[in-house]
Order: structure tokens, then C-alpha cells, then sequence
């Protein structure tokens, strides 16, 4: 406020002198100075369009000074008439309105805007600005300044050209009412003064007012312009560190609604443009600049339905396309199918429809997160798009679901076509060392079915089939087989599936309390799968050791954190409840399918020797489950870092359980358990 007081101070002197007009223009250039680097400053710490923004605003301003201080050094009035030949200020200052247009435009655009829907948005604000633009000069401009008018056309042009501008800029805002950040305020106020000196100048103009001093008053509202995009600069810098990018409602939103409507508004009053011509404007120069405008119009109308056409051909495909992957999508596989099974028909030829599953995907998930899954699911998509035939369209249609709509292809070529996409998606992955693995379902028409929904159910029976008995396999849909797979069956699988996520769900959950465990679970499954092959246990009961083994400390959700990461000695309550864990797994766990894993959990912490916890069992009293689970508990615990102590070495782990065979651990099997160490040890 200060630079505005300087600015009006001298006009209440009682004279009229030239020093004050030079005193103003001096200030009115170092204020563009400070607003340009203001302009500028905001640009360098913003990000993607609002450091656009504010760069066309800089320029903007340099522009408009450039052109001030050319004016001056030039002793030339300042905002004088423009001649026909145009002097270097005057081209300037009219030039900046193009990146004070874009600055605008930019300002009140989403970041989530694509590149082709932004440039239409834009598209749609200039023509919106240049039809408001005609319709002005149509009913004010021409009847004041047209034929036998004793003042130049084109001087109108800045003053109507920012009323255009910030007419519909204004009513926009208005309208859509957006979360306005606070370095916006000062940039629409800079609209509002700027809009109100172009009112003040044309009055003046007409009525040919002179006030002395006071005639210079005119020019306050572009100098508070210059004063509150600078103001606007430097709020953005004050607040550096926010950095909104979806925080703006669009105006682009409402102004790509009226986009359509005014660019068949102007073909339809272009006849009227041409009327208003032949009646007001007499002169070259104004013939010709309504000729411009009329054909800026025009341009940008053209500009903006063929922007259109690029906006929705890139919307059809990314409607048709996966986000992730890239590949075809569940609507999509229905519409290629049609279309292909149509070709076919006609043809006589066979088309072959592929369902694929990745096995185990939700473990992925669950051990390495979300973000390893989603890589796997794109290099699935990748090796499944580079090992297929050049006519096989491959689609994702799930989460883990993959199709391939195979056209010409029978049952057989589409069941050799398969096994060597699943050799080739099979191969490791750098990312996550857990194998790929998918299955595979194929049906076939016309040999397997005869309408598409009976195609796609048949390669999901198959797909079903393969999943029910053992996965990562590939099956041709036979309809005995298929048949086979009862609803009891489904409904079995279903429940196993269920309960293996809600496994490795509460494993994770239980590791992810206390840092120093991390992993701890899936580590003793690992070693107590191990022992339990080396002792020759069947495939069943290594299976249900391996569940136990993961979910053998569940019952540490009810121990307090304070007392799980308590890195002193516990007291006699504290070891107590801490005592209380097995027993309290085997409660939450008591619904489970697998009741029989319950007694192996509540009994791991016992001892050979009789003196463990919680029922005191000794020797072979304890469960061979849960001994085995013991033993490779106290393994990883030994290894494992805590708060209070470092780890123990491999060698001086296997130590310690030779050490307490016959006393904590079972001798048979800790002998047996050295041994699996010193094999893993060796085979590295």
C-alpha cells in the first residue's frame, strides 16, 4: 500500500508539473521489476502447470514492462494511441495478454487434467473470450469509434480486450466458485482494478474529461495491476511449502460445457459479424481487425472440435484399456469376443477363449505389499503380451485374472499355444522370489460350446478344475471332468482358500508388532517344514505343521506392546500373562477348520524335561508337533536381534540346542534339527 501512497501523493499538489509523470513511471517500472521476480521466484519452487502459470505470468509482466519502460525513456505518454504502424509499446503491451490469458487458464486447472483435455479447456476459454470479444465490439465498440469516428479503431483494443478477458474469467469463477488458495486473491483482484481503469479510460476517452494532475489518475488501476500480481508472487512464495494439485474446483469444468454450444453460436452469428462490419467499420484498420478476430474465432472453434475428436479418441481407449497393465479390460474381452466369434460363424472356424489365474497372488500381496504385487500383475501382462501370437488379444479381467481370446485357434493348438505361455510367464522375477505361477483353462468353439456366455463359463470350469487339483497346471475343458467339480467341492475350496488368507493375514499381523520380529512366523514355518520332511512326515501333517508354525504366537495379540518390547527384566505378573500366549491362541484359533493344530500350538513352550509352560507335559507327553515347533522357535529367537541383546551367530545357535537336548528340547529331534541346519548351512 505504501507504492500506491507514493503513487497518488503528488497529485494533490496545486500545480501541474512534468517531474510528477516521471516520478510515476519510475515507480510504475521498479514495481515491475519486483513483480516480474516475484513472478518468476513463484515459477522456480511450483511444480508441472502452476509453474507454467506462473512463468506465463512473469512474462506477462516483463512484457508490459519492457513496454513501460520503452515509454518512458522515449518521453512517450504512457497507454498513448496506438498509430497504424504500432509502436513498440503499444505492441507489448497488447501482446501480453496472451500469457496473462494462458496464466489464467493454467491457474484453474486440475493437475489430474490431461494434456489433450487441457488444451481444449484452454481452447474453449479463448474462444469464449474471443466471442465475448465481438459481441462487445458489435454493440459498443463500432457505434462510438465506426464510421467518421475521429479517434483511431484499434485504441480500444487493450481496454476492451482485458473487459473480454476478465468479463469471462469473472463470471467463471462465479459460477463454479472455487477453493481459492491465498495467492489467488490478489491475481483476481489485479482482474477487477484493470477491468475498472479499462471502464474509466474509455469514459475519459468519449467525454474527452482533463483534470491536470488528476488525468494521470487513469493510470492507478494498471499500476495496483502490476502491485497485486506482485503481491500474488509473493504470497505464492510465502507459502513455498504448500502445493496444492487437485485443490481447485475447474473452471475449465464449466467452461467445457459451454465449449460446443459457443462454437456453433459463432458459425450461426457470423452472418451478423459481417453485417455489423459493412454498417460501422469504414476504415482499413478496423476491417481488418475485425477480420482477425472473426478469424481467431473461427480458429479456435476449428482448433477446438478437433481437440475434441483427439479428447475422445484417447477417452475410448483408455475406457477399453486396463490402468495397470495396459491390456484390454473386462468390457472389452466381451466386445472383442463378439466380434470374433461373429468372424467365425461366418468363417466355419474355431475361436478358443483362455482363463488365467495366478496362483497364490493374495501371498505376494500379503508378504511383500501391495506395491510388489501390482509389479508382478504388469510383468505377467508383459511376458503373457510378448509370448502370445500376434492375433491372440490377451485382456485382464480381474485382479488376478487374465484371458486370451485365441481367433482360428482349436482346442489342440490353443492347448500347445498355452503351455508355452506358461513356461514363459513361469520365469523368475527379480523383484519378489516367490515362483509365478498361473493356471490355465481352455474352451473352445464351436467343439466346447456354442454361444459365448457358454465359451467363457466352460474356460472357467476348466480354469476351476486346474485351481481344485494342484494349480499351475493347464486343462482343456472335457465336461466330465468339469462336472465332476460339485458344488460341495466349490464350496470346500472356497472355505480352504478363506482360511489360508486368514493364516497368513494374522501371521502378519502378530510379526508386524514388534520390529525385532519381523518375519519371525514365516521363519520358523520354514525351519519346522524342514525338520518335519527330514523325519519323514507325510505331505498332510507338513502342511498343518507349516499353518501351526505361523500361527503359533497369535496369541501374543492380547500381551500388551509395553511388555512385548520391554527391553529389562519382566516382573512376575508381566511373565505371567506372557505365559498366558498359547493358551490364548488356541482360543482365538478355536473355530478354525483345522482343530486338530490347536494342542501343538498351546503346547510349544512346553519342555522334555517338564518344567515348560502352561501344563508342564513332559517327553513325549508334548505333542511331536509341538516339539518340533519348539525347537525351531527357539532357533529363530536365538538368531534374532532384540532391544536387549544381538543375536547368536548360526554356530553358536546349533551350540546351544545341542547344550539343552535332553532338558528344553526333544534329543532325537534336536540331533536331527543340527543336522537340517548344517545341510541348509552348507547347500548356502
Amino acid at each position: 500500500m505504501a507504492s500506491v501512497g507514493l503513487w497518488l501523493a503528488p497529485l494533490a499538489l496545486p500545480f501541474s508539473d512534468p517531474s510528477i509523470e516521471t516520478f510515476q513511471r519510475i515507480l510504475l517500472i521498479l514495481i515491475g521489476v519486483v513483480t516480474v521476480a516475484a513472478c518468476f521466484a513463484a515459477a522456480r519452487i511450483t511444480i508441472r502447470h502452476e509453474r507454467l502459470a506462473w512463468a506465463m505470468m512473469g512474462l506477462g509482466a516483463l512484457m508490459m514492462l519492457v513496454g513501460d519502460s520503452v515509454a518512458t525513456v522515449s518521453n512517450s505518454p504512457l497507454r498513448q494511441p496506438l498509430t497504424i504502424a504500432g509502436p513498440l509499446p503499444g505492441i507489448l503491451w497488447l501482446s501480453a495478454y496472451v500469457p496473462y490469458l494462458l496464466a489464467f487458464s493454467m491457474f484453474l486447472q486440475s493437475s489430474r487434467i490431461g494434456g489433450i483435455q487441457r488444451v481444449r479447456r484452454i481452447i474453449d476459454l479463448i474462444l469464449l473470450i474471443l466471442f465475448v470479444t465481438l459481441i462487445i465490439f458489435s454493440l459498443v465498440v463500432f457505434p462510438i469509434y465506426g464510421r467518421g469516428a475521429s479517434r483511431p479503431l484499434i485504441y480500444t483494443l487493450p481496454y476492451f480486450g482485458s473487459l473480454a478477458v476478465a468479463f469471462s474469467l469473472l463470471t467463471h469463477i462465479a459460477s463454479t466458485r472455487p477453493r481459492l488458495r491465498p495467492w489467488h486473491m490478489p491475481l483476481l483482484a489485479a482482474l477487477v482494478v484493470v477491468c475498472a481503469g479499462s471502464v474509466g479510460d474509455l469514459l475519459n476517452n468519449i467525454v474527452g474529461i482533463h483534470l491536470g494532475n488528476w488525468n494521470t489518475l487513469g493510470e492507478l488501476p494498471w499500476f495496483l495491476g502490476y502491485v497485486l500480481v506482485g503481491a500474488g508472487g509473493l504470497e505464492r512464495l510465502r507459502h513455498r511449502s504448500d502445493t496444492p494439485r487437485n485443490s481447485i474446483v475447474l473452471l475449465g469444468a464449466t467452461i467445457s460445457g459451454w465449449g460446443t454450444t459457443l462454437s456453433a453460436f459463432f458459425f450461426v452469428m457470423l452472418p451478423v459479424f459481417v453485417y455489423v462490419d459493412s454498417i460501422w467499420v469504414g476504415d482499413n484498420l478496423g476491417d481488418a481487425m475485425f477480420s482477425v478476430l472473426i478469424a481467431a474465432a473461427a480458429i479456435a472453434a476449428i482448433a477446438r472440435n478437433l481437440a475434441l475428436v483427439a479428447e475422445n479418441s484417447s477417452l475410448r481407449l483408455r475406457s477399453a484399456t486396463d490402468a495397470l497393465t495396459g491390456l484390454f479390460n473386462h468390457r472389452q474381452f466381451h466386445e472383442r469376443l463378439d466380434t470374433e466369434l461373429m468372424r467365425a460363424q461366418r468363417a466355419e472356424s474355431s475361436v478358443s477363449v483362455v482363463a488365467m489365474d495366478v496362483d497364490d497372488f493374495d501371498r505376494v500381496n500379503n508378504v511383500y505389499g501391495h506395491a510388489a504385487g501390482d509389479h508382478r500383475l504388469r510383468l505377467i501382462a508383459d511376458r503373457l503380451t510378448a509370448a502370445a501370437r500376434g492375433s491372440d488379444i490377451v485382456c485382464r479381467v480381474g485382479g488376478d485374472e487374465f484371458a486370451i481370446i485365441m481367433p482360428d485357434t482349436d482346442p489342440l493348438e490353443a492347448y500347445k499355444v498355452c503351455l508355452r505361455l506358461q513356461d514363459h510367464v513361469h520365469e523368475p522375477d527379480d523383484a519378489c522370489p516367490l515362483p509365478i505361477c498361473i493356471s490355465i483353462g481352455i474352451a473352445s468353439l464351436p467343439e466346447h460350446a456354442h454361444t459365448r456366455d457358454e465359451l467363457v463359463q466352460r474356460a472357467d470350469g476348466a480354469l476351476y478344475w486346474a485351481k481344485f487339483h494342484g494349480r499351475e497346471q493347464v486343462v482343456l475343458y472335457d465336461a466330465t471332468l468339469v462336472r465332476s467339480l460339485g458344488p460341495e467341492q466349490r464350496i470346500a475350496r472356497l472355505e480352504e482358500e478363506s482360511y489360508l488368507n486368514m493364516v497368513q493375514l494374522l501371521s502378519s499381523a502378530v510379526d508386524a508388532r514388534d520390529p525385532y520380529t519381523q518375519r519371525h512366523s514365516r521363519r520358523v514355518a520354514e525351519l519346522a517344514v524342514a525338520l518335519a520332511q527330514d523325519i519323514g512326515l507325510d505331505d498332510e501333517r507338513i502342511s498343518a505343521i507349516e499353518t501351526a508354525s505361523l500361527l503359533h504366537d497369535v496369541g501374543k495379540i492380547g500381551v500388551p506392546d509395553a511388555i512385548l518390547r520391554n527391553s529389562g527384566s519382566l516382573t512376575a505378573e508381566e511373565f505371567a500373562l506372557v505365559r498366558e500366549h498359547p493358551v490364548l491362541a488356541a482360543r482365538i484359533l478355536g473355530a478354525i477348520p483345522r482343530r486338530e493344530i490347536l494342542p501343538w500350538i498351546a503346547a510349544h513352550h512346553e519342555r522334555w524335561d517338564g518344567t515348560g509352560y502352561p501344563d508342564g507335559l513332559a517327553g513325549e507327553q508334548a505333542p511331536l508337533e509341538s516339539r518340533i515347533i519348539a525347537l525351531c522357535d527357539s532357533f529363530d529367537a536365538m538368531t534374532s536381534d532384540r532391544p536387549y541383546r544381538v543375536g547368536l551367530s548360526q554356530i553358536e545357535a546349533r551350540n546351544e540346542i545341542v547344550a539343552c537336548a535332553g532338558t528344553q528340547f526333544d534329543p532325537r529331534l534336536a540331533a536331527r534339527f543340527v543336522a537340517v541346519l548344517e545341510s541348509r548351512e552348507a547347500a548356502g
